[in-house]
């Protein structure tokens, strides 16, 4: 953890310097009218140098993580060290907040506040958070939407981030398979959804969609075939 002592450190001694140019924050006018914030201050006078700073923590992070063994098929919760669980999520929080744009730090820290430690709550926060940063992202729509299925099996509040997260991914499938991925995981999700809450045309419509993607899937004309004949008149 020599990275996030470092990182702590340099934080530490540019809240120390905060007071030495608290006279151009009265000049400027900012304190006066707080129109910037003492941390807000300090991420702009670390300038384009705090992403380093966020992308040398993270290193540490993924380490950490995968040292650990935290993965999503072996989280359960109430497993696994609280306070090196807690290490992570410090880090993660730090990372977003020096990068707003640090998708995979949201995605971790709300995977283990969820997944570790039971805080439904705090991780969709901290997930709805990174949205509000990252509002074209398909990653962070798939893992609101994929937590309320297993996790709170609610597919209810799942569908409408599901849907999101396919259509993002739907306009850049250029930049990677990943997004292919995305799409036919959330299809699939959704196709169990709407088959949950009662709409079969809607789960018919999203199976014919996975074989799109996935043509010849088995799955997927399995539910199509059960689904309709359930919707035959009799």
């Amino acid at each position: 953890m020599r990275k996030a002592a470092l990182g702590f450190l340099l934080l530490a001694v540019l809240f120390l310097v905060e007071p030495y140019i608290g006279k151009e924050r009265i000049r400027l006018g900012l304190e006066q009218n707080r129109k910037v914030t003492m941390s807000n201050f300090i991420l702009r006078f670390l300038g384009q140098f705090r992403y380093t700073i966020a992308s040398y923590l993270w290193m540490d992070v993924e380490i950490y993580h995968h040292e650990l063994g935290l993965t999503v098929v072996t989280s359960r919760i109430g497993t696994g060290n609280p306070k090196k669980i807690g290490e992570i999520l410090g880090l993660c929080q730090l990372v977003t907040r020096l990068d707003p744009h640090f998708i995979p730090a949201y995605d971790v820290g709300a995977w283990r506040l969820i997944s570790s430690l039971g805080k439904f709550k705090q991780g969709f926060q901290y997930l709805k958070k990174g949205i509000s940063h990252n509002p074209d992202s398909a990653r962070l729509y798939d893992t609101v939407g994929t937590m309320y299925f297993f996790d709170l099996h609610n597919c209810p509040k799942a569908i409408p981030y599901l849907n999101k997260a396919v259509q993002i991914a739907g306009t850049k499938l250029s930049l990677g398979q990943k997004y292919k991925f995305i799409q036919s995981d959330d299809l699939q999700i959704l196709g169990h959804c709407y088959e949950t809450v009662g709409s079969k045309k809607k789960a018919i419509q999203t199976w014919k969609k996975v074989l799109k993607i996935l043509p010849g899937y088995g799955p997927a004309l399995i539910r199509i075939q059960k689904l309709s004949r359930e919707a035959q008149p009799r």
